[in-house]
């Protein structure tokens, strides 16, 4: 089936980019069964109903390794002499590289002190913890991968924090301490990574060296599984030669692309996105650094708050 519409949506915002996973069928209900009781408990009647239902397939929450299409100009091409930086065996902090590898790696941020738990990408486990936990993985040193975190509480509370630089206190990207009950889901690509000149919301949280994780409970104690994916990113230019706002207020985008942007309190931007199959999208924000609200609508061709489809409002202050 083909879907053909129109998505409208505003945001308090800055960077985002839209991503299209894969065409999807409806889920058909096989058979139901509701049994309802009714009880008195101390005197006060309760009633409760216990629900039964089949469905035709497996239900799956989906979520997203979405990174926007982007060229990684800075793969070696030679792939037998890796010279990015290792910082994940305690036994060898640092490890060593060709002695041709001219780019220095960093030593002078006791880098290399404490205690943590190497990983690896492609896995999950579960951990149980009192105290805050820290991880270091080895990125990808040739490719151009996005990285898929995801932490999901099971009993208890936490943050988590993520860096691609440094086990420094300055994370790139870390969760809210506002709604610690959420599962925490963390897309990191290639394209995160710029600076001052290119946009204010600058940041270095993609690596081809070490990434650094902190899990912080906020509970006594937090059990919890964590689960990270790689996948490439697509380096295909995106054309948006195509792409038509619904109106002069409005900025088209389309799949794959990156759209910065900067606003100040109160005010606010429209976008269209025209869809032409039906499947999953996903509109991703990795990096937010102020209160915002987002309304997505198929039907309004101005959401806001009372009018519209989809909309996500939270204190995103502490939140990337």
């Amino acid at each position: 089936m083909n879907v053909k519409n129109i998505v409208i949506f505003y945001i308090f915002l800055f960077s985002f980019h839209l991503f299209f996973i894969n065409k999807i069928r409806g889920i058909e209900v096989k058979s139901s069964t509701i049994i309802k009781k009714d009880v008195n408990l101390l005197g006060t009647d309760l009633s409760y109903a216990l629900i039964d239902v089949e469905f035709d397939q497996d239900i799956y929450l989906y979520d997203s390794l979405g990174c926007p299409n982007y060229n990684c100009t800075d793969i070696p091409s030679d792939k037998n002499i890796d010279c990015t930086c290792d910082y994940t065996d305690m036994n060898e902090c640092p490890k060593i590289r060709d002695p041709s590898c001219t780019n220095a790696c960093n030593v002078t941020e006791n880098i290399c002190n404490g205690e943590w738990t190497t990983i690896e990408s492609d896995t999950e486990k579960i951990y149980t913890t009192s105290e805050d936990l820290f991880f270091r993985m080895k990125a990808d040193s040739f490719g151009c991968k996005g990285l898929f975190l995801k932490v999901l509480p099971i009993s208890g509370y936490g943050q988590v924090y993520i860096n691609g630089k440094t086990p420094s206190s300055s994370y790139s990207r870390y969760s809210s301490g506002f709604s610690p009950e959420r599962n925490m889901l963390f897309n990191i690509c290639p394209s995160d990574n710029w600076n001052r000149t290119e946009h204010f919301t600058f940041t270095d949280s993609w690596s081809r060296d070490t990434y650094f994780l902190r899990i912080q409970p906020l509970s006594n104690n937090y059990t919890f599984k964590m689960i990270i994916r790689s996948n490439d990113v697509p380096s295909e230019p995106v054309d948006t030669s195509n792409c038509q706002p619904v109106s002069s207020d409005h900025i088209c985008v389309t799949i794959g692309q990156v759209v910065y942007g900067f606003l100040t309190d109160n005010q606010y931007q429209h976008y269209s996105f025209q869809v032409e199959n039906a499947g999953f999208y996903y509109f991703n924000f990795p990096s937010i650094f102020q209160s915002t609200s987002i309304f997505i609508s198929n039907e309004y061709i101005f959401p806001n708050a009372s009018y519209t489809t989809w909309k996500l409002e939270q204190d995103c202050n502490v939140f990337k």
